[in-house]
C-alpha cells in the first residue's frame, strides 16, 4: 500500500505510477482548496486509488482511519 500527499512532491507522482502499475491499494492525501495536478485528476477512477480530501490534520486523521478501516476488511474478505 502507498499512501502519499501528491502535492507535496512531484517525485510522488513517480511512485504513485509504479504502486498502481503493481496492483497496490493506493491513498492520495489531498488537502482542501489545493489545486492538483492534471496526472492527479483522473487517478481515482482507478480500481485501487482512494482519494481522501481534508480541511485539518483532525479531519484527516477521522477519515484516513475510517478509509484504512474499509481497505482492512476487503484484504480479508
Amino acid at each position: 500500500m502507498l499512501i502519499a500527499i501528491p502535492q507535496a512532491s512531484y517525485g510522488a507522482h513517480y511512485e504513485i505510477g509504479v504502486a498502481v502499475g503493481y496492483g497496490l491499494p493506493v491513498v492520495l492525501l489531498v488537502p482542501e482548496n489545493d489545486g492538483t495536478s492534471f496526472i492527479m485528476r483522473g487517478l481515482p477512477a482507478i480500481k485501487n486509488v482512494i482519494e481522501i480530501h481534508f480541511s485539518s490534520t483532525a479531519d484527516l486523521a477521522q477519515k484516513l482511519l475510517l478509509r484504512l478501516n474499509d481497505l482492512a476488511i476487503g484484504f480479508r474478505a
